[in-house]
């Protein structure tokens, strides 16, 4: 299970929104950053890449050879945790290292090195937090996210996030920074 535990600022903000969509006033200021917080999601969602940076914390049962963080692009890895008697103990950053493929990133041990065999046998007993990082043309993810929230704003109750991504042309930009689903 990853749970977001911090998140970086929105690739696009509401001033920049409304100068896109050429609108002074401020009525709409609300509606609008909500309708931006639901594209980002929606983006990031349909791509599997962060649009801003931010810090997540991976929960898994046990360990593996290979522990794949399907978050994209993965910069560093804060800490490795895991429970030992219930208490959380720390894994030496000395045992593993990260390694970034095109469509995923790894936790990998280094050679020689292994897991922890004294982990508590239950649900969610290793931790695992790190950050990501932006590794996108952040220019052509702004672009798609004012296409999306304008064909959201200017046609507000006709269609819903999915349909308004796609009928604005902003599916295209998303699907170029897609990563593939096997």
């Amino acid at each position: 299970m990853y749970i977001e535990l911090s998140k970086g600022q929105s690739p696009v903000t509401t001033s920049e929104m409304k100068s896109y969509m050429k609108i002074t006033s401020s009525n709409d200021d609300t509606l609008i950053g909500s309708m931006i917080d639901n594209c980002v999601r929606y983006g990031e969602g349909y791509t599997g890449r962060d649009f801003s940076i931010k810090s997540w914390k991976l929960l898994i049962d046990t360990f593996s050879s290979r522990i794949h963080l399907s978050r994209m692009t993965v910069d560093t890895v804060t800490t490795i945790k895991h429970l030992v008697s219930n208490v959380l103990t720390t894994v030496s950053s000395a045992d593993y290292y990260l390694k970034n493929n095109a469509s995923n990133s790894e936790i990998l041990l280094i050679d020689g090195a292994s897991w922890p065999t004294d982990t508590d046998i239950r649900e969610q007993a290793i931790e695992i937090e790190f950050a990501t990082t932006v590794s996108m043309d952040q220019s052509v993810i702004e672009s798609a996210i004012k296409k999306h929230v304008s064909y959201m704003y200017f046609n507000r109750g006709d269609c819903d996030v999915g349909e308004a991504a796609r009928l604005s042309g902003a599916m295209n930009d998303y699907t170029y920074y897609r990563i593939p689903r096997v």
